[in-house]
């Protein structure tokens, strides 16, 4: 029989995989970058003085929020698996509270 505080396992590792689902739904609303980005090439065209046109690159800052990370930290995969992970050990957890 489940007591209340066999309850909160589950909510919990529920709200840890909507959190996940979340991220990757941010993810997914940014763009769906696969590495994360700090700049961003930007084409810009110049007319020159004998009415040429000249395009250049140019990097602009910019993040985009990608699925791999450059720091560790700032990418929707860390954080996807760390909920993800914390929301299987609550399950088990509440799977093996019900014995």
């Amino acid at each position: 029989m489940a007591t209340s505080g066999n309850k909160s396992f589950l909510a919990a590792a529920v709200l840890c995989f909507a959190l996940s689902m979340g991220v990757l739904g941010y993810w997914q609303y940014a763009g769906g970058a696969m590495v994360t980005q700090y700049q961003v090439a930007v084409t810009v065209s110049t007319e020159d003085e004998f009415g040429d046109v000249i395009e250049s690159t140019v990097m602009q800052d910019q993040f985009q929020f990608g699925l791999l990370p450059d720091k560790g930290y700032d990418a929707a995969l860390p954080w996807v698996v760390g909920f993800d992970l914390i929301g299987v050990v609550l399950l088990f957890m509440y799977l093996r509270s019900r014995r």
